[in-house]
């Protein structure tokens, strides 16, 4: 049986959810196509419109002053959302104010993961879809868009192999 206490660190979510994205294929496409690729293309037209304003044809149907703020909103709206997005998940995850502690219990049965006064998590290994890890920590997927984290810095040594050996059994090796 494995218990332990931890802080999840706003370093250890976004670590996790590097973790998440780089564990579903699909989902990291996403984030690409929004966070960087729109974004970038919302910049090159805005550029070439701006150019064409000052040098050019300015009657071009993507070079108007309201397509022009359209783009700008783009390149500067779509990064920012995604950071505020991490922000307020990392936000919503524990208590405000007090500790951020973390309680982690996990057995032949099931995983149990408390955040005191606020939520008691309780799954048992079949609930459990897939896993994921690096050097930084474990997450344990329990469906399309939730997964539990465990930092690496939260569990010693043995406690590491225990859970890994745990996760082998129960889970299995990861799908992707």
């Amino acid at each position: 049986m494995i218990e332990t206490e931890y802080t999840i660190t706003y370093a250890d979510y976004k670590a996790a959810n590097r973790l998440y994205l780089l564990h579903r294929p699909r989902t990291m496409i996403g984030y690409l196509l929004l966070t960087w690729v729109l974004p970038t293309i919302a910049f090159c037209l805005l550029a070439w419109a701006l150019w064409l304003q000052r040098h050019g044809d300015a009657s071009v149907p993507f070079a108007t002053p309201g397509s022009m703020v359209s783009y700008a909103v783009l390149v500067l709206f779509l990064p920012l959302s995604r950071w505020r997005v991490l922000r307020l998940g990392y936000r919503g995850l524990l208590p405000k104010g007090g500790q951020k502690i973390v309680r982690l219990t996990a057995n032949e049965e099931q995983v149990v993961f408390t955040v005191p006064g606020r939520a008691e998590g309780r799954y048992f290994w079949k609930a459990i879809e897939d896993h994921a890890e690096d050097k930084n920590s474990l997450i344990l997927i329990v469906s399309r868009t939730r997964y539990l984290i465990v930092p690496r810095h939260a569990l010693n040594e043995a406690q590491w192999v225990q859970i890994r050996a745990l996760i082998a059994m129960k889970v299995g090796q990861p799908m992707s």
